[in-house]
C-alpha cells in the first residue's frame, strides 16, 4: 500500500511547511545561531535563513536538501501531511 494512501481511493496531501526549517535548526546539537547556518549555505545574512523559516521566500528544492544534509534530517522532515 502507499504510504500517502489511508484508504482506497484516498490520499494524503502533503505540503512543505517552512517552521520545519526553525524545528530543525533548533534540534541540531550544538544548536546553530541563523548566522551560523547563513554562513554555512552561502547566504549574505542571517535573515535570510529567517526569511525561508518564516515563509517570506521561497526554499528551492536545492536549498532544502543543503538544509537536510546541515541539519542531518531527511529532507522528507521539511512536509507535513493534510488532513
Amino acid at each position: 500500500m502507499n504510504p500517502l494512501q489511508v484508504k482506497k481511493g484516498e490520499f494524503k496531501m502533503i505540503a512543505f511547511d517552512s517552521g520545519q526549517l526553525r524545528i530543525a535548526r533548533r534540534n541540531v546539537k550544538p544548536r546553530l545561531k541563523l548566522k551560523d547556518v547563513a554562513d554555512r549555505m552561502g547566504f549574505k545574512t542571517a535573515a535570510s535563513v529567517a526569511n525561508r523559516e518564516n515563509g517570506l521566500t521561497a526554499t528551492s528544492a536545492d536549498e532544502l536538501a543543503e538544509f537536510a544534509n546541515l541539519y542531518n534530517v531527511d529532507v522528507s522532515d521539511f512536509f507535513v501531511y493534510n488532513k
